[in-house]
């Protein structure tokens, strides 16, 4: 939310006209990044059986 009133108000000072993009959705691959430390066995098992379900859809 920060980033885009910056970049308002960047172009507001300097008089330029900006218009939204429209929002596409599709598909590319996810690389979560997971931390040894607070990701537990238990809650990988859970992450690795639900993309595994993902897949196959």
């Amino acid at each position: 939310m920060g980033d885009r009133a910056a970049v308002l108000y960047k172009a507001q000072r300097q008089e330029l006209v900006l218009r939204q993009l429209p929002f596409v959705l599709h598909q590319a691959p996810m690389h979560p990044m997971l931390s040894r430390v607070s990701t537990t066995a238990n809650d990988l098992a859970r992450i690795n059986a639900h993309w595994a379900e993902g897949e196959k859809r």
